[in-house]
């Protein structure tokens, strides 16, 4: 999709409610969106407003951005932890999926 707040939004509330309808408690997103980057307030309020919902929902997150300008994930991670869900940035799939699955059972 398009890297819009409204198209970030839209993905990340569908995935968050299928987490939440199969009972997931980890999970790997790896964000491929096409398009200029998203700026650092939309970047804060995207972040923010996820990790008060998901955070009830998920222990976990393992995120890769292919496109990553990685000051800008560093700093939605950070905001997410801060709020109380467990995201962690990572510039590979495989690094990412290592790390999830070093994780012990939830």
């Amino acid at each position: 999709g398009q890297n819009t707040r409204e198209d970030v939004l839209g993905y990340m509330r569908e995935g968050l409610a299928l987490c939440e309808k199969r009972s997931v408690k980890r999970v790997l997103v790896e964000e491929c969106m096409e398009g200029p980057r998203l700026g650092l307030l939309d970047v804060f309020s995207i972040a923010v407003e996820m990790a008060w919902k998901a955070r009830s929902i998920l222990k976990e997150v393992a995120f890769v951005e292919v496109n990553a300008q990685n000051e800008l994930s560093d700093y939605a991670g950070g905001l997410a932890r801060a709020r109380g869900l467990g995201v962690h940035v990572f510039s590979t799939v495989k690094d990412a999926e290592a790390w999830l699955s070093a994780l012990p059972n939830p």
